[in-house]
């Protein structure tokens, strides 16, 4: 039975949390860092996050993530491919905050661009999403999206997310941030369309 009270304690309880094709681990510095770097500074994930370059290095990387790891505040997964048993870091996900008070929980999610186009994002995010909704039917799932991010926000269309609101984010030069209109869209487990593999 579902949770109805469920609190931040049991959302920043971060599993293995298997899919169909992938796997969700905690995020291990070891293991993951280099590869999710990797995948962060890439153009195909900055340019639609409004970003002109990189703004991060591996070591802030490291400190933002061990950070997020002491406040206890999120719960981060690394995606893990799985083909024929060998298993493959193609991206990340996770838990950005979540709000008690008002049962909201923002997600977010990157996939490395060579991995596009197979649907693996997708399936990342609804495992997340079952195992949120599992855990409190009255959770709504947040994402933020910039407007020109038309790629992210056909995605979360096809679960169900639905534009909440909207306000304009100013562009920050010492993040290389654009700036742009960012989209709040949400998701509750009566409007969630799980995602599965087509035949």
């Amino acid at each position: 039975m579902s949770d109805l009270t469920a609190s931040s304690r049991d959302f920043n309880f971060a599993p293995v949390i298997n899919g169909s094709r992938l796997i969700l681990r905690t995020y291990d510095e070891q293991r993951d860092l280099a590869p999710i770097f990797e995948i962060l500074t890439d153009p195909g994930v900055t340019e639609p996050l409004g970003l002109t370059s990189p703004a991060i290095t591996i070591e802030k990387l490291r400190q933002s993530k061990q950070e997020r790891i002491d406040s206890n505040s999120s719960s981060d997964w690394t995606v893990f491919l799985v083909v024929e048993g060998a298993e493959e870091i193609i991206g990340e996900i996770g838990i950005a905050f979540w709000d008690e008070e008002n049962h909201v929980v923002e997600v977010f999610l990157a996939i490395h661009p060579e991995y596009w186009g197979h649907s693996y994002g997708i399936e990342a995010l609804s495992t997340l999403m079952s195992w949120i909704f599992s855990r409190s039917t009255l959770a709504v799932v947040r994402a933020q999206i910039l407007e020109r991010n038309t790629r992210s926000l056909r995605l979360v269309s096809k679960l169900g997310f639905r534009e909440s609101g909207r306000r304009f984010v100013h562009p920050d030069p010492l993040s290389n941030f654009e700036g742009g209109t960012s989209l709040m869209l949400d998701c509750r487990e009566h409007e969630f369309r799980r995602f599965s593999i087509p035949d």
